[in-house]
């Protein structure tokens, strides 16, 4: 299924991030409608694509059966403070290379750095531009199956950047220019066009893209997941969702703003099978096959109130006070496919023990619940975030928090790659 992509530009008021250069939502929407209502153009209606609602669905438990705590194992962790060699600015994603290599991509000094199974950086790849094989920032990085690597701009909802062409940078094995893929199609002539993830398997890419349309006085968000061929670079969108928003109206909802296949929400297997959790507020988790037919897992879901921490947090990323926030935390958070075939998914408010710093609901091929797995990181840093990579192994971020805080204190950034341990029943 290829479906034609026409774009119109979005242009909203915005500010900059102080760490990342990303641009965040504000509510004064007013202050751009002239440059909105001359940007627009005409542009082909766009419907949505939900083929998990035709799909049979498979009821899961509550409760998993059992409840494991599997501890990591540390496979090499890489000091990026100060004087770090070569300098590290802001790490903010790690991929799987050949090899056990990893590729840390630096969105802050526009780059991704290539580090050894021994965690020792190889080389650093990219430089900021605007010429062939350059870069306009680096969000995600993947390696390609024939040893390419891919590098795409972007930045996590609910921000945007203007001229973002939703483009993937293509290098060859030494690093010179080998063209690019378009993650979200073919931009419009005022590009807006955000990579949320980006992920590579079974020859494929997978994209996850935030577009506008814009018909003054709405604004139609354009949320789409995509596979793209690794070689060729024909897109195929999977699944697409739109929200229309008003934009004389000063408050942001965020309910517009969610992007359900956005922070981790979707995966490709190494067998090309397709993951995604298609809803906010409902626990639905959707499986494609190779061939196009698929599954849905639902169980019941209790909501988690949101603390008043998150609740801040989700009006600073809207940035306004007077924004309208959800008052309970998502149903699910990452969608991961393991190496052995089974499925992850992180049950978003779930009360972590001591020295855990995630956990996920495991399921068979086949979508049964088997465990829930907490994984155990002890003394890992309060701002730590975990990263579930291709190949099985995980990654530790830490010290590269969004903002500054006083739990992280004087703490030096540093990524740690790790390995799941023995488990322990609990």
């Amino acid at each position: 299924m290829n479906v034609q992509d026409l774009e119109a530009p979005i242009l909203h008021a915005v500010h900059r991030h102080p760490r990342n250069r990303t641009l965040l939502l504000v509510s004064a929407f007013m202050a751009s409608f002239g440059v909105l209502t001359a940007a627009a153009n005409a542009h082909a209606e766009l419907l949505p694509i939900t083929p998990h609602t035709a799909w049979p669905v498979r009821p899961v438990p509550e409760r998993a059966p059992a409840e494991v705590t599997l501890p990591l194992q540390q496979i090499w962790r890489l000091e990026c403070g100060d004087d770090a060699e070569p300098l590290i600015g802001d790490i903010v994603s790690v991929a799987a290379a050949p090899d056990g290599r990893v590729l840390l991509a630096d969105g802050q000094l526009c780059h991704v750095l290539v580090v050894s199974a021994q965690g020792k950086v190889e080389r650093t790849v990219g430089r900021c531009g605007d010429g062939p094989g350059e870069l306009t920032g680096a969000f995600r990085a993947v390696t390609l199956p024939d040893g390419r690597m891919g590098i795409a701009d972007g930045c996590d909802a609910p921000g945007i950047q203007f001229g973002t062409r939703g483009n993937i940078v293509i290098l060859d094995r030494d690093d010179l220019p080998a063209g690019e893929l378009m993650a979200g199609g073919d931009p419009g002539g005022v590009p807006v066009c955000v990579p949320r993830d980006v992920r590579s398997a079974a020859g494929r890419i997978l994209a996850v893209t935030y577009r506008a349309q814009v018909q003054p006085p709405k604004m139609t968000a354009v949320l789409e997941l995509s596979l793209l061929d690794a070689v060729s670079g024909e897109r195929e969108i999977a699944a697409r969702q739109l929200h229309t928003t008003d934009m004389t109206e000063l408050a942001i909802n965020e309910r517009d703003a969610y992007e359900p296949f956005a922070s981790g929400r979707c995966d490709l297997s190494a067998t090309g099978r397709l993951a995604m959790a298609p809803e906010r507020d409902r626990w639905l988790v959707a499986v494609r096959e190779v061939d196009g037919t698929g599954f849905v897992l639902e169980r019941p879901w209790r909501s988690v109130d949101r603390s008043p921490a998150a609740k801040d947090e989700a009006r600073r990323q809207l940035g306004s006070e007077t924004s309208r926030i959800f008052e309970t935390e998502p149903a699910t958070g990452l969608v991961r496919w393991r190496p052995d075939g089974h499925l992850w998914v992180e049950p978003l408010g779930a009360e972590l023990p001591p020295g855990v710093v995630a956990c996920f609901d495991e399921f068979t091929a086949n979508g049964a619940l088997v465990r829930r797995v907490y994984l155990a990181v002890p003394g890992a840093a309060a701002d730590a975030r975990l990263l579930v990579l291709e190949d099985g192994r995980l990654a530790l971020l830490e010290g590269f928090g969004r903002e500054p805080s006083e739990e992280a204190g004087d703490l030096a950034p540093a990524v740690t790659i790790l390995e799941v341990g023995m488990a322990v029943s609990r």
